[in-house]
């Protein structure tokens, strides 16, 4: 049995830096090693240093409820489970691109998460109609 010893921890309730309201997906650059956090009740990713120091904001005015965050190499995605929909930035952080799920095959209508096989698809869950998508890149 293995026990886990906690190193550090960051945050709080509320909507300033650092603060979070229902953090959901997570997941760790491998360029720099940001921690990219979506904040889903503030609508927004949160993206903290590799010491959890508040770094910056991704998508402000654009998320409805961000639910995961995947980055890659040269992107950042970010899936909204309201829209729902992907959302495609470069890795400075610009929104190059919106893959929208919505009447490709079934409907989405809860995505939850999701992640990026070696051939850049994605693949996706869906809750509330227990399916898992791949969208081709």
């Amino acid at each position: 049995e293995l026990e886990g010893k906690l190193i550090k921890s960051v945050g709080s309730e509320g909507n300033g830096e650092a603060q979070f309201d229902y953090p959901h997906g997570l997941d760790v650059s491998d360029r720099n090693r940001n921690i990219y956090v979506c904040d889903y009740n503030n609508k927004r990713v949160q993206i903290l240093t590799e010491e959890l120091q508040f770094h910056s904001i991704l998508g402000v005015g654009l998320f409805a409820f961000p639910c995961d965050v995947k980055v890659t190499r040269d992107r950042v995605l970010v899936l909204d489970q309201s829209d729902p929909c992907m959302f495609i930035f470069s890795s400075e952080h610009t929104l190059t691109n919106r893959l929208i799920s919505r009447g490709v095959g079934k409907q989405t209508n809860n995505p939850y998460c999701f992640d990026i096989d070696r051939d850049y698809n994605f693949i996706m869950t869906d809750y509330s109609i227990h399916c898992v998508y791949v969208f081709k890149n």
